[in-house]
């Protein structure tokens, strides 16, 4: 009911001038994932919302991991954008070892965050405690297969990717365990293209 009212609350709100948080601390913390910093500064208010949201009702069964969920579906919406191509060439990587810092980076961050509130859930809820092992497992396949997806289509001139679909499929196999195999096929897949086209970037013979 509250996440209702706050969302039915929206339309009726008017500011004159957008607010941007400048969040300056998440800068000296996280000051080379430029990804991470861009992406909280975009949905910080949604953030300050949901977060508590999810830490409140870890304990409750079911209706806890919610909000858990809403906070990963943000995090899955970073890697919507197209950083520019300079951004890419400043690494001084490989293809292969770009994808894997950055899918280790992002790792670090959801399983920090998520793992605790699913212990938590865990210890009040015996009976969820392989649901949730699932939920954290399949949620990193999310994460891994959403980098995989963008850079398999990235390009500098076009700002957003367009892997809604596959992104929907994604998400509807948490429910549906079966459909998790296609996330697998999902990564691999996108991976292998994503390298092949993160060569014509960061790969000085091409």
């Amino acid at each position: 009911p509250i996440i209702h009212v706050l969302i039915l609350c929206i339309p009726f709100i008017k500011t004159k001038h957008k607010i941007q948080p400048k969040l300056f601390f998440i800068t000296r913390y996280f000051k080379n994932d430029y990804i991470f910093i861009s992406g909280v500064r975009k949905n910080f208010f949604a953030l300050i919302i949901v977060i508590p949201l999810a830490i409140l009702l870890s304990p409750v069964k079911l209706f806890g991991l919610v909000p858990l969920f809403l906070v990963n579906s943000i995090l899955f919406s970073f890697y919507d954008s197209n950083e520019c191509v300079q951004l890419l060439q400043s690494t001084n990587q490989s293809p292969n070892v770009f994808l894997n810092v950055l899918i280790k980076s992002s790792l670090q961050k959801k399983v920090l965050f998520n793992a605790p509130l699913l212990l938590i859930n865990s210890l009040f809820n015996e009976d969820m405690i392989w649901f949730n092992v699932y939920f954290l497992g399949y949620n990193i396949l999310i994460l891994i297969t959403v980098i995989a997806l963008k850079y398999s289509n990235y390009h500098f001139k076009i700002q957003s990717n367009q892997n809604q679909l596959k992104l929907l499929i994604l998400i509807i196999g948490l429910f549906i365990p079966y459909l998790s195999i296609l996330g697998l096929v999902f990564y691999f897949q996108s991976r292998k293209d994503a390298i092949n086209n993160l060569k014509l970037y960061l790969d000085d013979n091409h």
